[in-house]
């Protein structure tokens, strides 16, 4: 198999950047710039069992840039199933293969099934013990990378001037 210069990890980012943008069609960075949560997914209680790719090979044949929350009501191990299901469908079914961002809410930890919850970022900030925030943060993206998560909806700074 011929592998492209975007694909070939020894090259420098910006030649493999300039390459792949190169290839790709118009409707291919739309799909990038796009993040939505997983269609026709309709959440239940525990839910078990093999995603279904179907909406996904459907609604995004050119891959997306994020898909959201499929870990909201799936165990830890069913939540890096799916996961992986949608990286092999985005690296193996669409014509570049890139890679999709796999985004999770995580106000005060990680918000899923089974997951460890955290005060509200006003109860952490009342500690006055960054070091106790950054623990507890650290944990969070311990269990959405084992579900296999990329990114976190968080907040990040919340400056104030006075700290009443």
């Amino acid at each position: 198999m011929n592998q492209f210069p975007y694909l070939n990890p020894t090259l420098p980012i910006p030649q493999r950047v300039t390459d792949l943008l190169t290839r790709m069609t118009l409707d291919e960075k739309l799909a990038q710039m796009t993040i939505f949560s997983f269609p026709g997914h309709h959440p239940r209680e525990d839910e078990e069992g093999p995603i279904d790719l179907d909406p996904l090979r459907q609604n995004w044949p050119h891959g997306v840039g994020g898909i959201g929350r499929i870990g909201l009501y799936r165990s830890s191990r069913e939540t890096a199933v799916a996961a992986n299901a949608i990286q092999h469908y985005a690296i193996h079914e669409t014509r570049l293969g890139i890679p999709i961002l796999i985004i999770d809410e995580a106000l005060h930890g990680l918000m899923g099934w089974h997951a460890t919850s955290f005060p509200q970022a006003i109860g952490l900030a009342a500690t006055w013990d960054p070091a106790l925030v950054e623990q507890a943060f650290t944990a969070a993206a311990a269990e959405m990378r084992t579900r296999g998560s990329h990114w976190a909806l968080t907040p990040v700074l919340d400056l104030a001037r006075d700290p009443r």
